[in-house]
């Protein structure tokens, strides 16, 4: 876990109090990326704004959308090994969802041979 993010989880349920302010972390932690959330967690608490969850869901809704594979968490190197199975042995696994060339597939086009 980076930084920010252990920053994001250590601050925000001070902040936001009780588990429903766990749950909105988890969440927005997966379309924003952890900086614009510690920064929205941050302005709240120094504004001392009245209802911190709708005050950082507004933040969320206007701050940059987090990249979703790629990252230093490893999933590129997945979608990079899959695609490979792919195109060499038409190996697909269940668990990453529909195919290459199917409808859903949620494989990182700059993966795919040919694209």
């Amino acid at each position: 876990m980076d930084v920010l993010r252990e920053a994001v989880w250590f601050i925000g349920p001070q902040i936001l109090q009780g588990p429903k302010g766990r749950q909105m972390i988890g969440q927005w932690l997966k379309i924003v990326p952890p900086e614009a959330l510690l920064e929205a967690l941050l302005a709240a608490y120094k504004n001392r704004v009245a209802e911190p969850i709708s005050y950082i869901q507004a933040c969320v809704q206007s701050a940059p959308k987090a990249v979703k594979e790629d990252r230093v968490d490893g999933e590129g190197e997945k979608w990079k090994m899959r695609a490979k199975g792919w195109h060499e042995k038409k190996i697909w696994p269940p668990l990453a969802g529909p195919k290459p060339g199917e409808e859903g597939c949620q494989c990182p086009s700059q993966y795919l041979i040919g694209n």
